[in-house]
């Protein structure tokens, strides 16, 4: 991984040139509060890599695309009895406003929607399924720009879970998923 990431910094910084493209992996870090109609359940905070690729449309907006995937561990009721563990696959579309000119510091807020699906890999909800689900996102964050073709960026991004634990199409109980994600990433633009 570490020499992907070499090689990416590498090719950003003799690519030359301010395009209008942004490709960035990013290391996160996200905490998860979770609601359930039945007993309690927990989905413990994961760290993880993800990537976003984004566009200037013009000079106040932009689209990002951008993709993970995070292993959580499950626990129920007041024990924290395990349950297993969760893949988390959340892929998001934003509309990104800056509402400050491009300078050495690029503001932006968005607001768009995603999908995530779920693998359960092991412990009891290994024989469970929890389906996939539409979420709406928002985020806040902000672009340094160290040079006209390399950016770090520091970003929080928030989605809104509602989906269920499920055994042979039975729903067993209800889960909404309040997600807040913290990132910090190396971007090029190309």
């Amino acid at each position: 991984m570490r020499t992907m990431l070499i090689l990416f910094l590498a090719s950003a910084a003799v690519w030359g040139g301010e395009g209008d493209w942004t490709v960035s992996p990013r290391v996160c870090i996200d905490g998860i509060d979770t609601y359930t109609g039945a007993e309690d359940m927990k989905f413990f905070s994961a760290v993880y890599i993800a990537a976003s690729v984004s566009r200037a449309l013009s000079p106040l907006f932009g689209v990002e695309f951008s993709a993970a995937c995070a292993t959580h561990e499950a626990a129920e009721g007041d024990g924290e009895d395990s349950m297993g563990s969760v893949k988390f696959l959340p892929v998001t579309l934003s509309l990104q406003c800056r509402p400050l000119p491009r300078g050495r510091f690029d503001v932006y807020i968005g607001a768009g929607g995603g999908a995530v699906l779920f693998r359960e890999t092991s412990g009891s909800l290994d024989s469970l399924d929890l389906p996939a689900c539409v979420t709406p996102t928002a985020q806040l964050g902000v672009d340094w720009n160290l040079t006209p073709n390399l950016v770090l960026g520091l970003g929080a991004r928030w989605l809104w879970l509602n989906t269920g634990l499920e055994d042979d199409g039975f729903r067993l109980m209800d889960l909404s998923m309040d997600v807040m994600e913290l990132s910090l990433g190396v971007g090029a633009r190309l």
